[in-house]
């Protein structure tokens, strides 16, 4: 596959010769390579995915907290 000869493209300004020819062709290439790696990236996220856990039980200590924490707000509904 042959790669196309952008070297000769140029412009000119009065008497200035400004040569963007290989400029041009560096950032198609670029672009093509950033949009292979992020495809690339993209595949081997998605064959590497893996379910989420699911959540784990509340643990003794959190059940004790949440009983202490609705015993007072029980108390301070009594008093109000």
């Amino acid at each position: 596959m042959g790669k196309a000869n952008l070297d000769g493209l140029y412009f000119t300004v009065f008497s200035a010769k400004f040569t963007v020819g290989t400029f041009i062709s560096d950032v198609i290439n670029f672009i093509i390579m950033a949009f292979v790696v992020f495809l690339l990236v993209k595949i081997i996220n998605r064959l590497t995915h893996r379910a989420k856990p699911a959540p784990a039980a509340p643990s003794a200590e959190e059940t004790y907290l949440k009983e202490i924490r609705d015993m007072l707000a029980a108390q301070t509904h009594q008093n109000d």
